[in-house]
């Protein structure tokens, strides 16, 4: 049902729709003079120029867009005309990165209404995540055919701050106009304050556009585009110089954009920011663009463009990419299932190339927009990659079927192939998943080294392999078990999934890749939210390799004092409701405060993920300092498992071994874990680094939630990125409790680690000091790199654990990757005097 445009409407009843709002909405403040503002200064005097926009609370679910990352639910308000849609959630609980509703959290073109964005977030102070809180949501008047959406609120750390922010959305554009407007109420206006976005791109991505990254600060970019599966966003200012930009993080896919405001003098009615986030209907970067610039009024030709094959016939679905030569970044045009495509670019020299994903590119070509004729680009023969992979338990077991992952590289002159975006286990950048072994994908003629990965258990499959202008190449092969690890099961407990506002990868794309890296136990740890993966899990017929447990990774940086990111898994979900919010209350609680409400699940555990993050790293913002003098805070803090290798932080494990190693020496039976942190499908892949768990069998199927937090509990766990090591003290593995009989112990040290997994060092340590320092006796391609026994001197209690280090690369992970072969066992404890009680003691553990 459409409402009405007139006046000022506050949509107090959206509490009805949505849970209840932490924060009520305040009384309607009707102010003529602001809602004026909002229509914007040049609103009488635009015509519209197709059937009127139109925006109203969303009642029917027929109205709600639709897609893995469309988000939008009964309550929210959307904004649509006949080009493109908009929704803005309404007041009411936290969501992703937002404090309050009243941000952009879907938008799509139309048709078909397929939204891949995940959320736009009104930043401030150059500060992420410090943002508004907004407590009304209304309608305003706008120009005729126009629709306008008011958000009003204050800053989160200044509430003299008041902010309102205006979506506006007018007839025949693809584009929604946002515009902020800050009032400052106290004594002393805030200086060099910036206003801005932190765009969470979703299922799209800038780097799928072949976008540079953001340029170190003062430099300007002109606008921000990404480009999803099936159409793409653009994102730009009214000044035509450009904004300052810096991606949050290169692996979350979310870009700050930021616009300096003028200095604030005395008696300044306020400060505007106006920009433009517009839609395309294409999978390329000019139908977004085209559309945020129309809106904006730049002047704009029109380019035809055609890519064809040495014969002249039409080369479908090629995506052209377009560069300027006064180095603005390059724009991407996708061409039709005739080989055609029409840009509309700023007038200038132009420079194009093409390609296909079976084809060489076509050489540059520069023209002068606007041209008459259509510029023509051909393309080279096609080629393609034929794979059939299968593994093998053992030398001269039957082979079976299984997700691999395939990483593909050009040999000069061939270049690395893109499959695609950052998200996709059908494809990203040079790696894709082949879910049963088998692929077939189109690649350019060209020589390439191909490599099949299983995980760290199995050999590698590495084979050169040649592409022949309209032929194929073939990889064929057998990946075999290099590492016994019976008993044990492999578990990833940090993933994410569309399900998070800063993650691209759908739930089954994310089972997938976890699957073809070897991980059998899994808990989905989206921001905020709770995400099932069984469904996928089965659908994808892995229920005997696979458990997945339900989890949340409730993330506080939306707080007004954040604590950090905490892992809380396994839960309950209703099988209806299969992506609800996380049942954790956590906006603005202390870190005691937000335990005890986890605590009230029955069964869960309680994870500290990335503690020694830069920014978000909990034993960083509550002051846990590094000081052997001082009692560790971190000793008192409620919590089960302590992630101490993070995929997207490695460079950090060390910090976090010697917090874990602390708390150990203090007496506390924390349980140490390793998780990839994955949002995308690589950078790091899933399992990367992993946490093996004995659970006293070989395969996931059937295995049980309660039965996993029971084993997680009893601390018997290897973290690892390759090698797999066991430790035993007097015949007792990690987690348990040794008496010794007499003065001493012995101990046992078995090391495995596939042949292309470097072990360079074996050291045994007793409460955090090194004890022992073990040489590899064998180098790939033996398994086994190690396997002793030796004697331990015992002096009092202690906690004795091993790590294993490498110092090699890794092949299956990016080449800039900092991960590094590395593992750590959980401790095993020495109950010295047999009392029951363990002290093992050290500087600072006195209560």
């Amino acid at each position: 049902m459409t409402r009405p445009a007139a006046g000022w409407f506050v949509l107090a009843g959206l509490a009805l729709a949505a849970p209840a709002c932490r924060e009520p909405p305040r009384a309607p403040r009707h102010d003529a003079a602001r809602d004026a503002a909002a229509a914007g200064a040049d609103a009488r005097s635009r015509a519209p120029s197709g059937p009127p926009a139109r925006a109203f609370v969303i009642e029917d679910p027929a109205d709600l867009l639709h897609g893995p990352y469309a988000v939008g639910r009964l309550g929210d308000v959307r904004l649509d005309n006949d080009r493109a849609a908009f929704v803005v959630r309404a007041l009411g609980e936290p969501f992703g990165f937002a404090r309050t509703g009243g941000n952009l959290v879907d938008a799509a073109a139309l048709p078909p209404g397929r939204d891949e964005l995940a959320q736009v977030v009104l930043q401030l102070g150059g500060e992420f995540p410090r943002q508004a809180v907004y407590r009304e949501l209304g309608f305003v008047q706008g120009a005729p055919g126009e629709a306008l959406v008011v958000a009003r609120g204050v800053d989160a750390r200044d509430p003299q701050l008041e902010l309102e922010t205006i979506y506006a959305l007018a007839p025949g554009t693809a584009a929604l106009r946002l515009t902020t407007i800050l009032r400052y109420r106290g004594p002393r206006p805030p200086a060099g304050l910036e206003v801005g976005d932190a765009i969470l791109w979703g299922g799209a991505s800038a780097a799928a556009a072949a976008l540079p990254p953001c340029p170190p600060a003062p430099a300007l970019v002109p606008y921000l585009a990404a480009v999803g599966d099936s159409e793409s966003y653009a994102y730009l200012g009214a000044d035509p110089l450009g904004f300052r930009c810096g991606e949050a993080t290169g692996r979350s896919w979310s870009v700050l954009a930021s616009f300096d405001l003028p200095t604030w003098v005395e008696g300044d009615p306020g400060k505007t920011v106006v920009r433009w986030l517009a839609v395309g209907e294409r999978s390329d970067t000019t139908s977004a663009t085209a559309a945020a610039r129309t809106a904006r009024g730049d002047p704009l030709e029109r380019i035809a463009i055609r890519t064809t094959d040495a014969a002249g016939e039409p080369v479908a679905d090629a995506v052209v990419r377009l560069t300027r030569d006064r180095g603005a970044p390059p724009e991407t045009l996708r061409t039709d299932a005739g080989g055609r495509g029409v840009a509309l670019l700023p007038a200038g020299r132009w420079r194009a190339t093409a390609e296909a994903p079976a084809r060489t590119g076509a050489g540059l070509v520069s023209f002068e927009a606007p041209t008459v004729e259509p510029v023509e680009l051909p393309l080279g023969p096609p080629g393609r990659l034929e794979l059939d992979v299968q593994l093998a338990e053992s030398d001269g077991a039957a082979p079976r079927r299984a997700p691999v992952r395939v990483v593909v590289h050009g040999v000069p002159p061939a270049s690395d192939p893109s499959f695609g975006g950052p998200f996709s286990a059908g494809g990203a950048g040079p790696t894709f998943v082949a879910a049963d072994g088998r692929s077939s994908r189109p690649l350019p003629p060209g020589t390439y080294e191909v490599l099949v990965t299983r995980g760290p258990e199995y050999e590698l499959l590495e084979q050169t392999v040649d592409v022949p202008p309209d032929g194929v190449g073939r990889v064929h092969g057998t990946l075999v078990r290099r590492v016994e690890t019976a008993g044990w099961l492999a578990a990833d407990f940090h993933v994410h999934t569309s399900g998070s506002t800063d993650a691209g990868t759908t739930p089954r794309d994310r089972v997938l890749a976890c699957a073809a890296e070897g991980i059998e136990l899994l808990a989905a740890t989206d921001h905020n939210e709770t995400t099932d993966l069984t469904p996928h899990v089965e659908a994808l017929g892995l229920a005997d390799d696979l458990l997945a447990v339900v989890g949340t990774e409730v993330t506080t940086d939306g707080s007004r004092v954040p604590i950090g990111h905490l892992a809380v898994f396994p839960l309950a979900l209703d099988p209806a409701l299969p992506h609800v919010a996380t049942p954790v209350p956590w906006l603005d609680l202390g870190y005691p405060e937000l335990v005890a409400g986890a605590r009230r699940i029955p069964g869960v555990l309680v994870q500290v993920n990335h503690p020694r993050s830069p920014r978000d790293g909990t034993f960083d913002l509550l002051g846990v300092g590094i000081d052997d003098a001082t009692l560790p805070a971190s000793w008192t803090m409620d919590f089960d498992l302590l992630e101490v290798a993070d995929g997207r932080w490695f460079d950090r494990t060390p910090d976090a071994v010697a917090d874990w190693a602390r708390l150990v020496r203090c007496g506390r039976r924390v349980t140490p874990t390793g998780g990839s942190g994955a949002h995308a499908l690589t950078d790091p892949p899933c399992g990367w680094p992993r946490t093996w768990v004995f659970a006293g069998r070989d395969a996931a199927g059937g295995y049980s939630p309660d039965a996993l937090a029971a084993a997680l509990r009893s601390g018997r766990v290897v973290v690892s990125t390759g090698p797999f090591v066991v430790l035993r003290v007097d015949d007792v593995p990690a987690g348990g409790t040794v008496v010794p009989k007499g003065r001493g112990a012995l101990i046992s040290v078995r090391v495995e680690a596939a042949p292309w997994i470097d072990v360079a060092r074996v050291r045994v340590l007793v409460n955090g000091r090194e004890a022992l320092s073990l040489p590899p006796t064998a180098r790939p391609p033996e398994a086994v790199r190690l396997e002793t026994q030796a004697p331990l001197a015992v002096s009092g209690d202690a906690a004795v654990w091993a790590e294993v280090e490498g110092t090699s690369v890794l092949p299956v992970l990016e080449a800039d990757s900092p991960i590094r072969p590395w593992a750590l066992t959980g401790a095993v404890w020495i109950d010295a005097n047999g009392d029951g009680k363990l002290e093992p003691g050290g500087a600072g553990c006195a209560p």
